[in-house]
């Protein structure tokens, strides 16, 4: 499995009494502004602690917009039935908390991946005789990142998929593989998909950020808790919007 860590998660550095409100102030200031109006006040004069909260948004801003690029949209359609294939290619998920103050501390956000070996996803359609299947999000992963110690529990226990702002999605269990590695350890290698109606893909385009989705499992065998979430950059939508629109 693997599992990289892209920047330093939570490292910290201490703050004296009178830089907590400076802290505070300059993550709200340098958060609601994009990549451009960042680069743009580089030469700002700024204290030493405003100044590593800067470069550290930038380096936050830039490994979010690297998360939302590479998309691709490809479809295969039979010139004779009219059935057809619509999917993007396959990105990983990716996890990221932002930075924060607290208890005299500036620590540091989360920004990783596990690469694509190890959550993968992608969007899809299909078509068929004149019907076509819900817009369906196709995620794929190994099941100890996750730390279940019943996968097959686990994975056939996931009774609710809810996204934040959204709601809840249906849900169709795909597969589950089972292999061995080298030193005979069992990798599970789960095979999901998540449906959307139309009115929660149009949703998702209006409000325009990224998609946290949350599986929850009824299984009574997880080590750490009944769910795993995971994120979906919107870029990834906007691309199998246009394409899908296209045709």
């Amino acid at each position: 499995m693997k599992f990289v860590l892209i920047f330093f998660s939570l490292l910290s550095f201490n703050l004296l009494a009178d830089d907590q409100e400076l802290c505070r102030n300059s993550l709200e200031k340098y958060y609601s502004k994009n990549l451009d109006e960042l680069n743009s006040i580089s030469k700002e004069k700024r204290s030493r602690v405003e100044s590593k909260i800067y470069k550290r948004i930038i380096d936050e801003k830039e490994w979010l917009e690297e998360q939302n690029s590479n998309f691709s949209y490809y479809n295969q359609i039979d010139d004779f039935t009219g059935d057809g294939t619509y999917r993007t290619n396959f990105r990983p998920t990716y996890s990221y908390m932002k930075s924060f103050c607290s208890k005299g501390k500036f620590r540091k956000g989360i920004l990783d991946t596990g690469g694509a070996e190890d959550s993968r996803w992608m969007i899809r359609k299909v078509c068929r005789s004149g019907n076509c299947s819900p817009i369906q999000i196709y995620v794929t992963g190994e099941f100890n990142r996750f730390r279940t110690e019943d996968p097959t529990s686990y994975y056939y226990g996931i009774n609710r998929v809810f996204a934040k702002d959204i709601g809840d999605f249906s849900h169709t269990s795909i597969d589950l593989d089972l292999e061995f590695d080298s030193s005979s350890n069992a990798i599970y290698t789960f095979h999901l998909g998540l449906n959307l109606t139309e009115q929660q893909f149009e949703k998702i385009l209006d409000i325009g950020k990224d998609v946290s989705i949350r599986i929850y499992s009824n299984s009574l065998y997880s080590s750490s808790s009944n769910y795993m979430t995971l994120n979906f950059p919107i870029g990834m939508f906007k691309v199998f919007n246009t394409g899908i629109n296209s045709n």
